[in-house]
């Protein structure tokens, strides 16, 4: 496989401290090195309870100086949109990275669409199923699969469009939070993975790797930033919101990306 990262530690620290088996970002039980490793940003990790709730405070050590006066950031992942309006709307939480909202949902709320992302089914170039005319949903029964994990929210969405044509439970090689993983296996194997498809990197659509356009099968997904409509965003969040964009940026469709700092309009629904 090719990676695209490579992470070094010191080796006495790693060995001493029995970090030296790597963990997946979806395990429960992470190794020592993941809440405890030295690193040198701006903020540091003060605790993480996997699927609950992860906290950064500002590293007064830094060795450059901090942009803004935030002094805590609290990470809580939330998986059910009621769940996040009402937090939102008490003031228990202060601003939402996540799928846009229903529409009726939104009283009370705005949203920044932030990007557009389109998913679908990718496998390797010269795959069986690509000389299907056209390929079927039922054309995906008894295949392997490499997929997020179930906490992430395409992954909710592809198993419920694998309910509906009764395909489920699906065979699951592999199951990894890296999109250059998943498609790294898919590249060399005949597995078929569900990924934004603007994650195809260009030098390789229809070389090693190709779209599977299954009807039903392809999700028009927009992200965006939601906070309550008599919120004010001060300068540094919205400089935490550009950051986050850029971040999306390769995930999503060029076009569909919204770059401005700008206060968000009128409307409580777009900007």
């Amino acid at each position: 496989y090719e990676w695209d990262t490579w992470y070094i530690m010191d080796k006495e620290w790693t060995e001493e401290n029995n970090a030296t088996k790597v963990t997946s970002a979806s395990d429960t039980t992470p190794n020592h090195a993941s809440l405890h490793a030295n690193g040198t940003g701006s903020y540091k990790l003060v605790s993480h309870e996997p699927g609950v709730r992860t906290t950064f405070e500002k590293n007064e050590d830094w060795w450059d100086k901090v942009a803004g006066n935030i002094e805590k950031v609290e990470f809580t992942p939330i998986g059910s949109d009621a769940t996040r309006v009402a937090a939102l709307l008490s003031g228990e939480l202060d601003m939402v990275f996540s799928g846009v909202l229903p529409r009726d949902m939104m009283s009370g709320l705005r949203c920044r669409v932030l990007a557009a992302d389109r998913l679908g089914l990718l496998v390797r170039h010269g795959h069986p199923l690509l000389s299907a005319e056209p390929a079927r949903p039922s054309d995906l029964k008894d295949r392997s699969w490499v997929l997020h994990g179930r906490e992430v929210l395409s992954r909710r969405w592809l198993d419920t469009r694998l309910d509906a044509h009764g395909l489920n439970p699906i065979g699951v090689s592999l199951e990894s939070n890296s999109i250059t993983h998943l498609l790294a296996v898919v590249e060399v194997s005949d597995c078929v993975t569900f990924l934004p498809w603007a994650a195809i990197p260009p030098e390789k659509h229809g070389r090693t790797l190709d779209r599977l356009p299954i009807p039903d099968f392809t999700w028009s997904h927009e992200i965006g930033v939601v906070h309550r409509a008599d919120l004010l965003l001060p300068a540094a969040w919205r400089q935490l919101v550009e950051l986050v964009r850029q971040s999306v940026a390769g995930l999503a469709d060029p076009e569909s990306l919204q770059a401005s700092d700008d206060p968000p309009a009128e409307s409580p629904h777009r900007p």
